[in-house]
């Protein structure tokens, strides 16, 4: 194997050194034993060239790779313990991301579970008060005692308005845990949108507001979930009558094209409202953020509307902008 060049082949001893930097997992007693086992092997070479055979070297040379064979061992040294500590911090972050994982998902359970048992504490006594109220309003009425409708009118408003809003939260939880399940089907986009536009009347009345709609004809059948696009576009609609009076609501219902230029079915709502302002409208489908501060006070809501309508669309791979 050895030659006369004799200490000419402390080449496959750089090599041998060289191995355990591959490893970066490799423990650190391992790499100083194989590192000083290196060093004393070529040593050992060495001397057994020199009296041994009783060869002349160049001591200048072999004093030079035998430092340069200290040096690499001690920089795979240093670099091992730097991997040893790397790796332990790496273990101590992975078991505290998991430990934080886990909390996250029992606090998401629990609120999941608090909002599930909450649901019917409040709907329930929600649907008596406005049940009741409309009974109430109902025998005033056949009894002429219209001085008292009106306060019940209001008690009627409100339960209504707090039971949306109860409902907004229930669904855009159960939207946030993966809960809601769409089965998407062929629906024929004209008849139900002019079922939703009818439904809405009384919604558009109470602010004093006009409802149409311009509905395309012979439109091909758009794949859908027939419940949560009647619930998306009611939900379109009422924020359209929330923020205008006394104006002019349209729904549009068009052939259009999605962002690659396929076919695709379209709906617009638009209003003479109130609008947004841009620097308003990267925000506006944020959930439990109010495009407008100012105006979230006047008109109140959760700012969840908009959030879980664009949730549904995209869950029937649509897509809600302005």
């Amino acid at each position: 194997m050895f030659t006369s060049q004799g200490g000419h082949q402390s080449g496959l001893f750089v090599l041998f050194s060289l191995r355990p930097a591959d490893h970066v997992t490799t423990g650190l007693q391992r790499v100083l034993t194989f590192g000083l086992l290196s060093i004393l092997c070529y040593a050992a070479l060495l001397g057994w060239l020199a009296w041994g055979e009783h060869r002349v070297l160049p001591a200048g040379l072999e004093a030079t790779k035998l430092a340069t064979l200290v040096m690499i061992n001690t920089y795979l040294s240093v670099a091992a313990m730097a991997a040893k500590r790397l790796k332990r911090r790496i273990d101590s972050t992975r078991k505290d991301l998991v430990q934080a994982r886990d909390q996250a998902v029992a606090a998401s359970r629990a609120k999941s579970e608090f909002l599930a048992n909450m649901s019917h504490e409040l709907r329930t006594p929600l649907n008596a008060i406005i049940g009741y109220s409309q009974l109430i309003a109902e025998e005033a009425g056949e009894a002429s005692v219209e001085e008292i409708r009106g306060d019940l009118g209001k008690i009627e408003s409100s339960g209504t308005h707090l039971l949306d809003l109860v409902n907004q939260v229930l669904d855009f939880e159960r939207i946030q845990s993966g809960r809601v399940k769409v089965t998407l089907k062929p629906l024929e986009a004209r008849p139900l949108v002019a079922e939703v536009i009818e439904s809405a009347q009384p919604l558009a009345r109470a602010s004093h507001n006009r409802l149409a709609g311009v509905l395309a004809e012979d439109l091909p059948p758009t794949l859908g979930n027939a419940l949560k696009f009647r619930q998306s576009l009611l939900n379109l609609i009422g924020n359209a009558c929330k923020f205008t009076e006394a104006g002019e609501i349209t729904v549009h219902l068009r052939q259009g094209r999605d962002g690659s230029g396929k076919p695709c079915t379209e709906v617009a709502v638009t209003d003479t409202g109130i609008g947004i302002k841009e620097e308003n409208l990267a925000h506006l489908f944020e959930a439990f953020v109010q495009a407008d501060s100012r105006v979230g006070v006047r008109f109140g809501g959760t700012g969840l509307g908009l959030s879980i309508t664009r949730r549904l669309f995209e869950m029937m791979h649509g897509d809600i902008a302005v």
